[in-house]
């Protein structure tokens, strides 16, 4: 069986959906495994993401200033659409 893919969104959100004991954070602590195997997620996310824009800094020209445009433009957009579809917090 392979593992459930998460992304650094989804591992936040199931990370800020639960409530820890600050007892807990000891690792000898009991009930410390799910809070250690939680950050463990987080680390291992966190890597993955960083070896990806390794391999893309890597693979990629920024000499050609049409890229850098097109990759700005991505940017602003998807900052956009981010921001719009936020639900409200009151």
């Amino acid at each position: 069986m392979s593992a459930p893919h998460h992304t650094l969104s989804s591992t936040a959100q199931r990370l800020r959906s639960k409530e820890y004991d600050p007892a807990s954070a000891h690792r000898f602590a009991s009930g410390s495994d799910q809070l250690l195997e939680d950050l463990q997620d987080l680390v291992n996310i966190t890597s993955q993401i960083s070896q990806s824009l390794d391999t893309f800094i890597s693979l990629t020209s920024f000499t050609n200033p049409k890229l850098v445009s097109q990759l700005k433009q991505h940017s602003n957009i998807s900052s956009s659409l981010h921001t719009n579809t936020k639900p409200n917090q009151c």
